[in-house]
């Protein structure tokens, strides 16, 4: 009698809800992937592209999910399970991106540094960012998982995504503002890119045709 009683209690407030989604997302999925073990798995290609120091004030900084669309049925056509899915809907990540170019380290660079010449004090204003010298990072909080992934422009990484598929993911960069994955699996690839503008970063991805939109806003303080 208290059992059922104590169950709804839990389930009708937020943080017990929160609780009880991150256990089970935990159970099916396992713990989420770290920096370390991720850069261990590089193989780095040479590029040519090339890019500058304002567009890593584009990209680089902490966004926040604002809204979704066709989520779930981008999801669905990854084969994604219905129960993973509404556990994904429940999901408001924030992601970071950093990029450190000869050892350079400017974490989650916010709107008020982006008017500093730090790059051209340094030298670093003329490093290619699609360069092997200029290592890039996304940290994916999701709340109920975390994801980190560790590469440079054009090599091919051995990655688990969030929702446990084993894939090999290649980065290009498109157009100094828009960075583009292609996640690679054993029975579906996937195509990510990601727009970055002055406040917020728009994600497309699609699947054998399905498109889905996610738009982030940028982090201010």
């Amino acid at each position: 009698m208290l059992l059922p009683l104590l169950c709804t209690l839990i389930l009708s407030t937020q943080l017990g809800l929160s609780l009880v989604v991150k256990s089970l997302f935990m159970l099916l999925l396992g713990p989420g992937n770290h920096s370390s073990e991720v850069l261990s798995n590089i193989t780095t290609v040479h590029t040519s592209n090339s890019s500058d120091s304002s567009t890593r004030q584009f990209i680089l900084g902490t966004y926040n999910l604002e809204s979704s669309s066709n989520f779930d049925s981008y999801l669905e056509e990854m084969g994604v399970s219905y129960f993973l899915r509404q556990l994904a809907q429940l999901a408001q990540p924030s992601v970071t991106f950093d990029i450190n170019c000869q050892g350079e380290n400017r974490t989650q660079i916010s709107d008020t540094d982006q008017g500093d010449d730090e790059d051209d004090s340094n030298g670093n204003e003329n490093i290619s960012l699609s360069s092997p010298q200029c290592v890039w990072s996304i940290h994916t909080d999701a709340g109920i998982k975390i994801h980190d992934i560790v590469f440079t422009i054009g090599e091919e990484v051995k990655d688990t995504t969030m929702d446990g598929r084993e894939v090999t993911s290649k980065f290009l960069l498109s157009r100094p503002n828009t960075l583009i994955e292609e996640q690679m699996g054993e029975s579906v690839n996937t195509t990510l890119t990601r727009n970055f503008y002055e406040d917020s970063m728009d994600v497309i991805m699609e699947v054998n045709g399905v498109i889905a939109q996610s738009v982030f806003k940028r982090k201010t303080s």
